[in-house]
């Protein structure tokens, strides 16, 4: 999975916290969420933004990536956040 940035149009970052403007609404992020967008930047692998938050903040319960992918979509949900599937051929 490929995660990209949705068009913002603004981005506001204060004391590790940020807050988004996408489309019609501001969504408010925490220190996690925010980490995770500055890891995005241009476009990051699902894995490669595990690997970061791990470092940033430790290993979470459970499964790195799966617990990644949560946060990712929850983004993608609030329009954030963009994925592409990619699908390698066998």
């Amino acid at each position: 999975m490929h995660v990209t940035r949705a068009e913002w149009h603004d981005w506001y970052v204060e004391s590790g916290e940020s807050a988004v403007f996408v489309g019609d609404k501001v969504t408010v992020l925490s220190e996690l969420a925010t980490t995770l967008l500055g890891l995005v930047g241009d476009g990051a692998d699902l894995a490669d933004l595990a690997e970061g938050l791990t470092a940033a903040f430790g290993s979470p319960d459970g499964d790195a990536v799966d617990a990644t992918r949560s946060r990712v979509l929850e983004l993608v949900e609030g329009g954030v956040l963009l994925v592409n599937h990619v699908v390698t051929p066998a």
